[in-house]
């Protein structure tokens, strides 16, 4: 069973244009996002100690979540600073880091940790093992798939339209 469906290059070619500026809006975002954490990469980096390891809980029922806060401490220079860090799960809600999900026995208080920090700004540190991808693939992703999907409607739009043309 088969049905005439028309579709109005019009419509084609807004989509196109919707899903284009999509694609364009998410994929600098998503690099920059990338480009961001892979300079962290190079910072220099610190002995810290853990201050404080807490489990949290938030919110109730199917709404409930649970995270480790930590603070940590570090000196730079002969000054000291203080860091703090949220984890929820395996996914670090910050500069992205990836977590173990046994957080607290894994940096307990007074365990040494390494701590990466900014050179310019000391105060702008983090610890732990480093860039999490899941942070800017989804931005990438759906860059392309936008700006995908804006190619294609236009491309359809195209052939609808020469279509229409030589029947007429």
């Amino acid at each position: 069973m088969s049905s005439n469906v028309k579709v109005d290059p019009f419509l084609l070619r807004f989509g196109a244009v919707f899903f284009t500026l999509m694609g364009l809006v998410f994929l600098p975002v998503g690099l920059a996002r990338a480009f961001a954490e892979a300079q962290t990469m190079n910072w220099p980096t610190v002995e810290g100690t853990i201050l404080r390891s807490e489990l949290r809980t938030s919110g109730s029922g199917k709404r409930k979540s649970t995270h480790w806060d930590y603070s940590y401490r570090f000196t730079v220079n002969g000054r000291h600073y203080e860091g703090a860090s949220r984890t929820r799960g395996c996914g670090y809600s910050g500069p992205a880091l990836v977590w173990n999900e046994s957080g607290h026995e894994d940096y307990p208080r007074g365990t040494t940790v390494t701590v990466r920090y900014n050179e310019s700004d000391p105060k702008n540190s983090y610890f732990g093992p480093g860039p999490d991808w899941t942070n800017y693939v989804l931005p990438v992703g759906g860059g392309l798939v936008f700006a995908g999907l804006g190619l294609l409607s236009w491309r359809r739009a195209n052939t609808l339209s020469r279509r229409t043309q030589t029947l007429s």
